[in-house]
């Protein structure tokens, strides 16, 4: 900035009266156009720090500022140093990087030095500094003497280029309020201005309507909406794409892309090209955009978008998939397991994400917060993360990919549970808590809606402190039950849902609504496992599949299975005897599924144990035994407990059990547990 410059700014600043260009003419005896040239540079040098010039037509000019001081423009004037390349030198270095990259044409130092107000001295410095830092190999910075710079290479490599630098120069909380013309806030007011001031120098197009709009076309024709990030680096792709092609610029080479990608780029390209190209587009320009389009995240994807694995083998992603599960697992101490729909997703996150980093396809990553976790524990994943990515993929991320991966993965966990207030929490006890407790409660789940059936439990929960602790309401019970003063249905066995059902409904109308508490405890607390990680795995790996001679006789059914669940005579006898008296109060039999359940609790074990029985010949349905130590802990007892759950709930998991092989049985399990961690 000139030093008449600074003196007009300074008398802008230190007057609280408006001037007229007129008055400043007169003040530096010079032309009105003069004094408009030097208003225009004074208006950039006040965006880029976050102030404006504000010319009111008719009554003057005046400097508004936004958030700072007019003593904190007169220090930055004051200081020697601060002119218009008191721009951080990194940030000059990069913007005059775009502004290379941006236009196919050789610049003169002298035009780049007049676009950022700097000298030609400064320009050639910084051009330096971009010579050394090219991290593409096939970039090269040409400099003809007479003519100007120019950066060449391969086109692809020079719109990566582009977008990298860009997306590492300009945070997302500027870009997304660029993009969709959104209000900023103080604090991002100085990078916007940058923005604004860059694009401006650049002739970039500020208004973005049709691709925005040709962008909402493509989200209605795939069935599904970008991420904002997603969708910010697609538009300046295109921008910059159009810019290019109209200066001669075009990719000529075939990249690998997703096939069903290849018609819908097509179509954006014809749509936004059709007045300015002519002829057939390169297969490059459409496979390497329907490269864009595959990799790029999206928001809750439907079943219907298609896996992006053809980019990366599915067998090597599966592999990643499982050691960095386990790695998670045993650095939180918690069971990570997917399903088959948490791990399509998994693995489409996993593919685009490396074919990203593969191809130097940049993305906005948005500001997240910290990932869940300390921060030792978050190195040591970041470590973990990284070490599997190079052994895989042979790529380093940055540590934002990982960050970023971190927290998805950890997030494809979460499930909000919602107990309706308006529900009776009820509790369900028998003398095991495994077997009949369960059964009840996933009959009462479905058969009386206005009950909250907060736990099936054994006998040693129903204490009044307990009952007070967790506002639970109505208690059922296969044993009566003394000292309790909340309202108590007793189960007569053997159990008759009808008669069940009909005694419950009359006493529901004993209960006082108008005297229950709102504020109530989070029922899925008392659901979830209070049990080490390494114990659920033993207990799943120890889950058993046992076959025998068919018989009917329970007794001989008992001894064979207390024979193969304990390692001594003493412990076979001591199993066998307390499965029988546990068979004497009534048996078990999920009628509705003709299965048939042996379970008690017993001395002889010394862990849960739990598994199916098939007959080798005449098969009729499987049967299901559950064994828990006596005593048992909670945690182990509602190891034991969810396998009833589950079997009477989940169609997938019972079809494994009376279907299906050891490994899916295995399997179903740890869907079914890791809910519960």
């Amino acid at each position: 900035m000139k030093d008449r410059q600074k003196k007009m700014l300074r008398l802008l600043l230190s007057q609280h009266e408006l001037f007229h260009l007129e008055d400043l003419a007169q003040a530096f005896d010079i032309g009105k156009r003069t004094v408009s040239r030097d208003l225009d540079n004074i208006e950039r040098w006040l965006s880029l720090k976050g102030a404006r010039l504000e010319r009111k037509p008719g009554q003057g000019i005046t400097v508004r500022t936004y958030g700072g001081t007019t003593e904190d423009l007169l220090d930055a004037i004051n200081n020697s140093g601060n002119y218009f390349d008191a721009l951080d030198p990194s940030v000059r270095k990069n913007l005059i990087l775009l502004y290379l990259l941006y236009n196919n044409r050789e610049i003169k130092i002298s035009e780049m030095a007049a676009a950022f107000l700097i000298s030609d001295t400064s320009v050639w410095n910084d051009l330096n500094l971009i010579e050394a830092k090219l991290t593409r190999p096939t970039l090269v910075l040409n400099r003809h003497k007479g003519v100007g710079i120019q950066i060449t290479g391969e086109e692809s490599q020079v719109r990566l280029e582009f977008l990298k630098v860009l997306t590492e120069l300009i945070s997302v909380q500027t870009v997304i309020p660029y993009l969709y013309s959104l209000k900023t806030d103080n604090v991002n007011s100085l990078e916007m201005n940058q923005l604004n001031f860059f694009m401006e120098k650049l002739n970039f197009p500020t208004n973005g309507g049709t691709i925005l709009q040709a962008l909402s076309e493509l989200a209605e024709d795939r069935g599904y909406q970008y991420t904002m990030s997603g969708e910010a680096v697609l538009y300046f792709y295109l921008q910059l794409s159009l810019h290019r092609i109209k200066a001669g610029c075009l990719i000529e080479e075939d990249f690998p892309c997703q096939p069903s990608f290849k018609t819908p780029a097509k179509n954006l390209l014809s749509v936004l090209l059709e007045r300015i190209f002519s002829g057939q587009l390169p297969e490059g320009e459409i496979s390497f955009l329907a490269l864009f389009m595959g990799v790029l995240e999206t928001g809750s994807p439907p079943e219907s978008v298609p896996f992006h694995g053809e980019l990366v083998k599915e067998k090597t992603i599966q592999e990643f998939t499982n050691e960095f599960i386990d790695s998670q697992s045993k650095l939180d101490n918690h069971m990570y397991y997917l399903n088959d729909k948490v791990k399509s997703i998994l693995y489409l996150t996993i593919s685009s994400l490396v074919t990203r980093l593969r191809y130097g396809i940049p993305l906005w990553h948005g500001e997240w917060g910290n990932t869940p976790g300390n921060r030792e524990k978050l190195e040591l994943k970041r470590g973990a993360l990284t070490n599997l990515v190079k052994k895989y993929f042979s790529i380093i991320p940055d540590q934002k990919d990982l960050d970023y991966f971190i927290l998805y993965f950890q997030s494809l966990f979460f499930q909000e549970k919602d107990i309706p207030r308006q529900k009776i929490r009820c509790l369900v006890c028998c003398f095991e808590g495994i077997g009949l407790a369960s059964y009840l409660q996933s009959i009462l789940r479905k058969e009386l809606d206005v009950l909250d059936v907060v736990e099936s439990t054994a006998v040693f929960k129903i204490r009044q402190d307990y009952l007070e602790a967790n506002r639970i309401e109505l208690v059922i019970s296969t044993f009566p039950l003394a000292g309790i003063t909340i309202p108590v249905v007793k189960i007569a066995l053997p159990l008759n849902k009808a008669r069940l059902i009909e005694d419950i409904t009359g006493e529901l109308n004993n209960i006082n609504f108008s005297q229950r508490k709102q504020e109530l405890p989070d029922g899925e607390m008392l659901r979830r496992l209070d049990v080490p990680f390494d114990k659920i795995i033993r207990f799943i790996g120890d889950f058993s599949y046992l076959t025998m001679e068919y018989t009917e006789d329970s007794d001989e059914i008992i001894d064979h299975l207390a024979e193969t669940l304990t390692d001594s005579v003493n412990m076979s006898i001591q199993l066998a005897k307390d499965l029988k008296e546990r068979e004497e109060l009534g048996s078990l039999s999920f009628e509705e599924y003709d299965t048939r359940v042996f379970h008690c609790k017993s001395p002889a074990l010394a862990a849960p144990r739990a598994g199916i029985i098939e007959f080798t010949r005449k098969s009729p349905q499987r049967m299901l035994f559950l064994a828990a130590p006596d005593p048992c802990p909670d945690g182990e007892r509602k190891l034991l407990s969810t396998i009833t759950l589950s079997f009477l709930d989940n169609r997938r998991f019972r079809d494994a059990l009376m279907k299906g092989g050891l490994s899916d049985m295995r399997r179903v399990l740890m869907d079914v547990y890791k809910e519960l961690i």
